[in-house]
């Protein structure tokens, strides 16, 4: 009796359990199988780490790392959607890890699967109550392009317009409350486990996530970056925003002007064009340090695929930067605007007084980290400290302790860090995949001081006199890095005229630097050259 009720117990339950996995996969998305597998993975890497990551066994953390790298990859992969931006964020960032992660986290700028024509038309039918044949003159049925969110059609309104139709992948939306549910549930764990400030940024991120899934919100982010464009006198005519058809829009779909151009990488097309990788560079670092200078309004994904260039409709031999994907922006304080300008300027001027001012002020207790982070490059304002030697474990345990003290007062961070330093590190990477045209630190010092609120005061002598003492230093600053620039480009073609072998720019010299120096301070081999999945054109 006890057998055959037992067996009909275990029968229900496995029955049970089948049914709520098939309802998972037909009506849910996968959420709880997806949910699932990240808890189990989480879970395993977790304990991989606590248990392996000790002095004893430095000697087998490259087969560690390799380990958790892949598996994170196949999570995310498995996973899909909003996980591959989670991993993309992990390559954008996987400098500064071991060289595992870069290795892996690389191929996740390949292109996403897309999803068939008929949810396509399922999601037009539920928020227009139309097929898309109703609404457009031609569609085309397959995808052009494909992303972790959405993907993207050519069609034609009725009047002929060719526009660019944005759709998001039906899966999302069921499955974005499970993951960002995940997501905290990870972070915390990690945080608890690795002893490490972690979770600061966590809702932050996610509400920014919410912001980019929700397609009425990307158009008027591209109306506000248009705006922006148009008041600044140096790039209007330099850069150009889609025009938004917002009465065809929904928070699922988006449709916008049609942009015949090639990515910002593709210099060989650039070169048919008739422009100099130059010019276009400094376009851009341009834009994006008018918006994190100037606006306030930062485009936060600003990958090669997001900017394209074409000849200027109005006269051809110029050319024009076309921004595109306006999903994900990130809006400073004033406050924290005006700090960030003054920040730069201190840092051309050593000025280690108002550095730590403007770090005691955000809550972070090692000005050095954030100088460094800033200029993304080692900046050193106590020269006179020794490096004493460590083994790799000592000095990722020291790192471990700095970040801790570096984040202690979390509250006081400025969460705007954690998106401009996104757009800092993918501008840094465009300009590097180009050669390094142009003294992208130069330009961005130079915006930065144009936009601070420091003027020259003529009313007292003495502050006049030390106000323009300052501008001479910065000035003189900005001079030496442009002739370190030109030395090094100098130096770079003569080194190709003679033995050949692959151009360096700028922007290569510096990554050594930031190698070198992660590797002397915390032990860390770093292979930048790992990192080329999106830059490839």
């Amino acid at each position: 009796m006890l057998a055959s009720r037992g067996r009909k117990l275990g029968v229900g339950i496995a029955s049970s359990v089948v049914g709520l996995f098939a309802w998972d996969y037909q009506f849910n998305a996968e959420t709880i199988r997806r949910n699932l597998r990240t808890v189990y993975n989480g879970i395993h890497i977790a304990l991989d780490y606590k248990l392996n990551f000790t002095e004893k066994t430095a000697a087998s953390y490259d087969e560690l790392h390799e380990r958790v790298a892949q598996r994170l990859l196949r999570v995310c992969r498995k996973n899909g959607g909003l996980y591959i931006k989670m991993g993309q964020a992990i390559a954008t960032n996987s400098a500064v890890l071991p060289e595992p992660y870069q290795r892996a986290f690389s191929t996740l700028y390949d292109s996403a699967p897309s999803v068939p024509y008929d949810q396509v038309v399922k999601i037009f039918r539920e928020d227009f109550g139309k097929h898309p044949n109703e609404i457009f003159q031609e569609f085309s049925v397959e995808p052009l392009a494909s992303a972790s969110i959405a993907q993207v059609h050519k069609a034609k309104l009725k009047d002929g317009t060719i526009v660019a139709v944005k759709v998001q992948k039906p899966a999302i939306r069921k499955q974005m409350n499970s993951d960002l549910l995940a997501y905290k549930g990870l972070v915390l764990t990690y945080q608890y486990l690795f002893d490490l400030p972690l979770y600061w940024s966590c809702e932050y991120v996610i509400s920014h996530i919410r912001q980019e899934v929700d397609f009425m919100n990307e158009a008027k982010n591209g109306e506000e970056a248009e705006r922006n464009v148009k008041a600044e006198s140096t790039l209007r005519n330099r850069v150009h925003i889609p025009f938004i058809f917002k009465e065809y829009n929904s928070q699922r779909v988006l449709v916008a002007e049609w942009i015949d151009g090639v990515k910002l990488t593709d210099a060989k097309n650039i070169a048919k064009m008739g422009f100099s990788e130059k010019e276009v560079m400094n376009t851009t670092i341009d834009l994006f340090a008018s918006q994190i200078f100037g606006s306030g309004f930062v485009h936060s994904d600003p990958h090669p695929g997001n900017i394209l260039v074409r000849p200027h409709p109005k006269n051809a031999k110029k050319h024009q930067v076309v921004l595109l994907d306006h999903g994900l922006y990130m809006r400073e304080s004033n406050e924290f605007r005006l700090q960030y300008c003054s920040l730069w300027k201190s840092i051309f001027l050593l000025d280690q007084k108002e550095i730590e001012k403007i770090c005691s002020k955000w809550g972070l207790r090692d000005p050095e980290i954030l100088a460094s982070m800033t200029l993304q490059r080692p900046v050193s304002l106590n020269r006179g400290r020794k490096k004493v030697r460590k083994n790799s474990y000592q000095a990722q345990m020291e790192f471990k302790e700095r970040i801790k003290k570096f984040l202690s007062d979390q509250d006081s961070i400025p969460r705007e860090l954690i998106f401009l330093s996104r757009n800092m590190e993918l501008v840094r990477g465009n300009n590097k995949f180009m050669g390094s045209p142009v003294n992208r630190v130069g330009i961005m010092a130079r915006w930065a001081v144009k936009n601070s609120s420091i003027k020259k005061d003529s009313s007292h002598l003495i502050n006049y006199i030390k106000s323009t003492i300052g501008t001479l230093r910065f000035e003189t600053s900005l001079f030496l890095i442009s002739v370190a620039f030109e030395i090094q480009k100098f130096m770079d073609n003569c080194k190709i005229l003679i033995f050949g072998g692959e151009r360096r720019g700028f922007e290569d010299l510096i990554e050594d630097q930031v190698k070198e120096h992660i590797k002397q301070s915390f032990g860390v081999d770093v292979d930048s050259k790992r990192i080329t999945g999106m830059w490839k054109a």
